[in-house]
């Protein structure tokens, strides 16, 4: 259903209804927004991309393709910015993107019942605490979890977003949780 309301506010703009992109920005600014700030570490810099996204979109409305989720779409591109925006301050390692040996590794994912939950991010002393713990996770583990518990999108649409294989960023989740149960007192949670 999100979907088909994105694709109506697409087509309608690309018909030349200009209040129609207002309405997708309406829609999108504060998420993209939130995640740029938390992706960034709270970086001012974060308003500033997130017109620059936003910008992006208007430029690239056109080859959106509509069989795709247009919401993973834009996180792609928000994703993309923040990492253009890393690379230029030279703080970025690429081997944040790499596993402790330097490569990838898929392992299969063992379900469990007590995996961050969702309410962790809207309890206001726990999310403090959290986000300094996030902070400290690799930035292939912190983009995971703020894309799977902020932003609610499931593993497939993480992927999408990230391009990684599905059960990378399972594995990624997975690694992060440990992390955060092992250097945190989130283990009652976890």
């Amino acid at each position: 259903m999100e979907n088909k309301d994105d694709i109506e506010l697409i087509s309608k703009y690309l018909l030349g209804e200009e209040d129609a992109f207002k309405d997708i920005i309406q829609k999108y600014y504060k998420l993209i927004f939130r995640f740029l700030f938390n992706y960034l570490g709270g970086s001012f810099e974060s308003a500033d991309l997130t017109q620059e996204v936003f910008l992006k979109v208007w430029k690239n409305i056109k080859k959106y393709d509509k069989k795709y989720s247009f919401k993973t779409w834009i996180f792609t591109i928000a994703r993309n910015t923040a990492i253009d925006f890393l690379r230029k301050k030279r703080e970025l390692v690429f081997s944040d993107f790499e596993n402790e040996d330097g490569t990838v590794i898929f392992e299969d994912v063992i379900s469990d019942d007590e995996l961050l939950p969702d309410e962790i991010f809207f309890n206001e002393e726990n999310t403090k605490k959290l986000k300094k713990e996030l902070e400290k996770l690799p930035l292939k583990y912190k983009e995971v979890i703020l894309l799977k518990y902020q932003e609610e999108m499931n593993f497939e649409e993480i992927s999408v977003v990230l391009k990684r294989p599905v059960e990378t960023v399972k594995s990624q989740h997975r690694r992060a949780l440990i992390l955060l149960r092992k250097n945190s007192n989130y283990s009652k949670y976890f």
